[in-house]
C-alpha cells in the first residue's frame, strides 16, 4: 500500500517575513540595493505567495529606495501603480 500524498508545505509566510526583515535590516545598514533586491522578490509573485497589503508596504518602500538609492522615477512609478491597480 503506497503511503498517503502528503499536499506541499507553504512556507510562504516565513519567506515573507524573512525578506521583510533582510530588506529592513539592510536599509537600517545603509545597503540600499540589497534592501531593493529583498523587496524585489517579495513583490515577484512566482515564487512567493503574497497577501495585498504586505506587498503593497513592499511595493511603496521599493518605490521610495529606487527613487532615494538609485534615482529610477520610472520603475518606482511602475511599482506605485501596481499597487494602486491591483485588486
Amino acid at each position: 500500500m503506497a503511503p498517503p500524498k502528503v499536499p506541499p508545505r507553504d512556507d510562504s509566510q516565513e519567506k515573507l517575513d524573512a525578506l521583510l526583515y533582510l530588506a529592513r535590516e539592510f536599509t537600517a545598514d545603509g545597503c540600499p540595493l540589497q534592501a531593493i533586491k529583498c523587496y524585489e522578490a517579495v513583490c515577484n509573485k512566482t515564487h512567493l505567495r503574497v497577501l495585498p497589503v504586505p506587498e503593497a508596504r513592499a511595493r511603496v518602500q521599493l518605490a521610495y529606495l529606487l527613487l532615494a538609492a538609485t534615482d529610477n522615477v520610472h520603475r518606482a512609478k511602475t511599482h506605485l501603480e501596481t499597487t494602486v491597480s491591483d485588486p
